[in-house]
């Protein structure tokens, strides 16, 4: 595996090496059990501890975006984080990785979770800049995801709210699990958060948080 760093201090916290928070995307063919166990061997191997990081709780938002209506999107929301759980639970079993998984579970008893929470959809209310980047965030993964027509406004506005649900973990990961420093790891930065990354650099996360880009040797161009 190769890394990058989305800023300088994310290359400083990777040196030390304390916890790995690993981005796991539901409804996202990235994340084959085979890619999830080289993520974990890699993990284990480099940092003293490893979490695995599934916003289940805010997967029902972007299917309901998709025109699913609220019953079925939460079903199907459902069935694929239970999917990628599983997958999760037999990468660690059969690595003997000891890990911990972050879920909504998991978060609804995290106070600096909701805290943080709060802070960012006052952000996404109030900072035109902020909700113009969340929002067209959205609307590329709608695109992404859909062979269907044009994006509304109204299905960025309900897509958001899955980015929303996610951003306190990928800004404050160390915060919010609790550890001296934390790198959330994922296979690629969006370009509204290298924008973020570029515009307040070391302001944008948490002082003790950083940002890792871990693909495969030969996915870095």
């Amino acid at each position: 595996m190769k890394v990058d760093f989305a800023t300088t201090r994310s290359q400083q916290l990777f040196e030390m090496a304390d916890l790995a928070v690993i981005g796991i995307s539901p409804f996202n063919s990235y994340f084959s059990e085979g890619q999830i166990a080289r993520l974990a061997q890699w993990a284990h191997s480099h940092f003293k501890r490893v979490m695995f990081f599934i916003p289940d709780g805010a997967a029902e938002y972007t299917q309901r975006a998709l025109g699913y209506e609220e019953r079925k999107a939460k079903k199907r929301a459902r069935r694929q984080c239970t999917y990628l759980h599983n997958k999760v639970y037999r990468v660690v079993a059969s690595g003997s990785i000891e890990s911990e998984l972050v879920d909504s579970v998991w978060l609804e008893q995290s106070e600096s979770y909701s805290s943080t929470y709060c802070e960012v959809e006052q952000k996404f209310n109030s900072d035109e800049s902020f909700r113009a980047g969340c929002l067209e965030t959205s609307r590329w993964v709608l695109e992404h995801h859909s062979a269907k027509g044009q994006v509304t406004i109204d299905m960025m506005l309900m897509a958001v709210r899955y980015l929303l649900a996610e951003l306190p973990v990928i800004l404050h990961s160390a915060d919010i699990v609790g550890s001296e420093s934390a790198c959330f790891c994922y296979h690629s930065c969006p370009k509204f958060l290298n924008d973020l990354f570029r515009e307040g650099d070391e302001e944008v996360m948490g002082r003790r948080s950083g940002y890792v880009i871990v693909k495969n040797d030969d996915e870095f161009s």
